[in-house]
């Protein structure tokens, strides 16, 4: 595990979930709806990260982190480390906590308010 500059708690280089996969999978869905073909890809890398990584979660169980950043850098050619390590830290909390610390967003579970 690392300490993340800026994140309150140590974030693994590895994230794995537990069987039920479902809330995942539908945070999955909510974040391709935020993604509009038509515009720069550079204007949306939250989204895409968010994306790379819940779809990985829901798919395998898991996500390794180096693994995804050299496979967003191969599709895009770079990568914005602070938006990566932000959408990783987001989706650690959704796993670990169901976003209970995550400031804003609509956390894992939209219909209890985002919580």
């Amino acid at each position: 595990m690392e300490s993340k500059p800026g994140f309150e708690r140590q974030v693994p280089d590895v994230l794995r979930v537990a069987e039920d996969r479902e809330p995942l999978a539908a945070k999955l869905e909510e974040y391709k709806s935020r993604y509009q073909k038509y515009m720069a890809p550079e204007g949306q890398l939250d989204t895409i990260y968010k994306i790379a990584i819940t779809q990985e979660l829901v798919e395998t169980g898991e996500a390794k982190k180096e693994e995804l950043r050299q496979a967003l850098i191969a599709q895009h050619g770079h990568i914005d480390k602070t938006l990566f390590e932000s959408a990783w830290y987001v989706l650690y909390d959704y796993i670990t906590t169901a976003g209970r610390t995550v400031i804003g967003g609509t956390g894992l579970y939209p219909e209890n308010g985002g919580k």
